[in-house]
């Protein structure tokens, strides 16, 4: 990657802003090679189409509905092990840890993650702003070819991928009260 400018200034700083950009992208590269690609092959295949479709076919049975958003379909699960969101629309998808939101919130989150998947930009991931988003793929619409927009590595790939799943302990998160969640 070269920069463009005059090149005048510190060259050290130069060239660690450049190594710092090559990074970078290794990192959103998920076939990159060198030490930001995957090293478990568990977490390679959450970027294929057979992972996709054991998310909507295995996993999205066992979330319980919560809210309606936008024509898509909030899922939670909860667990001790491990509490998922999970927005389902007919050509997106998108999984999120589960960080003390309220409906409110989640509804207001919830439409951004599905915004980025129809301009395909990757939500600024772990931030106040986004949530804990921590993977978003769609479907395109015309050629029913699977586009993972982001995927970040996590519990969540084991958990997807676990052929004797963990049951589903509750509905919804443990801070929502009745009220407030009959509301929404």
């Amino acid at each position: 990657m070269r920069s463009v400018g005059s090149r005048r200034g510190n060259s050290v700083l130069f060239a660690s802003i450049e190594q710092a950009s090559r990074r970078r992208w290794a990192a959103l590269d998920p076939h990159a090679g060198g030490p930001a690609a995957p090293r478990d092959a568990r977490e390679d295949q959450r970027w294929t189409r057979a992972f996709f479709e054991r998310i909507r076919d295995s996993l999205l049975p066992r979330m319980a509905p919560a809210l309606e958003i936008d024509g898509a379909e909030l899922r939670y699960f909860g667990s001790e092990r491990l509490t998922l969101w999970a927005v389902s629309a007919p050509h997106a998808l998108v999984l999120a840890y589960e960080h003390g939101d309220t409906p409110e919130l989640l509804r207001e989150r919830s439409s951004r993650w599905l915004a980025c998947l129809r301009t395909r930009t990757a939500p600024g991931l772990v931030t106040p702003h986004w949530g804990h988003p921590v993977y978003g793929a769609r479907l395109d619409p015309a050629n029913d070819e699977l586009d993972v927009v982001w995927a970040t590595p996590g519990d969540w790939c084991g958990f997807v991928l676990d052929e004797a799943p963990a049951p589903r302990g509750w509905n919804a998160p443990l801070h929502w009260d009745d009220a407030l969640t009959a509301r929404s």
